[in-house]
């Protein structure tokens, strides 16, 4: 983790009809090109534990686990 601003990513979800078919990671190649050319080089994921797998895959990693009670 840097000193510098990094971008922020937060509810990124495909429909389940389109699993594994490589839409979800050409969300997230826009997205990290968008940031990148903003001049941002790190990145910040908030994912729900169903994408958590997904942004491993794609060669983020986990620094910490946050948990949001529900009403």
């Amino acid at each position: 983790v840097s000193a510098s601003p990094s971008a922020k990513m937060r509810a990124h979800f495909v429909s389940p009809k389109f699993a594994r078919s490589g839409v979800g990671r050409a969300i997230l190649e826009q997205v990290e090109g968008a940031a990148m050319a903003a001049g941002l080089r790190d990145a910040e994921v908030l994912a729900t534990l169903s994408g958590v797998r997904f942004y491993a895959r794609t060669g983020y990693e986990s620094v910490r686990t946050v948990r949001l009670p529900l009403a």
